[in-house]
Parts: structure tokens; sequence; C-alpha cells
């Protein structure tokens, strides 16, 4: 018999900043890709992606430190992990 282990049920995606916003959208058939918009593709063969926009990283960041968009998702994360099992 196989273990398994679920470390979180949280999202943070194109289609959603919530688990319960993330379902709708994949509920409704909603797609997370489109035309770049975060930055000047005109140099790049590819125009599209997954972007995660309208994320604020200063909602999750200690004021002390600079957020990039990488680092903000991963403090994010954890926190929501702890509060949707209830810790």
């Amino acid at each position: 018999m196989r273990r398994v282990v679920v470390t979180g049920i949280g999202m943070i995606n194109a289609l959603g900043l919530s688990r319960e916003d993330s379902f709708k959208a994949i509920v409704d058939g909603r797609c997370g890709v489109k035309t770049i918009s975060s930055f000047d593709v005109s140099e790049f063969p590819v125009k599209i992606a997954a972007e995660i926009t309208n994320f604020d990283p200063s909602s999750v960041m200690e004021k002390s430190k600079k957020p990039t968009a990488l680092s903000s998702l991963e403090s994010k994360l954890p926190k929501r992990q702890w509060r949707i099992a209830d810790y």
C-alpha cells in the first residue's frame, strides 16, 4: 500500500488568486493562457503565457523586505496552507 501526503490545496495561478476563484474558473471552462501583458514580447517568438496578474506582493511581504514576484508567491503559499488546515 502506498501512502500519499497532501501538502496543501491553496492556489495562486493565472485563473485566480485563491482556490475558490481558481476552482470556479476551471469549472466555468476558462483558460488562463493569454497574450503576455507584463512586458514587451516583440523580441520573443512566444507571445502567450499563463501570467499571474492582479497580485499585490506587498499584501504578503513584510515591509522591510523588497518583494519580487517569485518571493511573494513563496511567502504567501505556506501561510495559506496553514490557514486552510485550520492551524
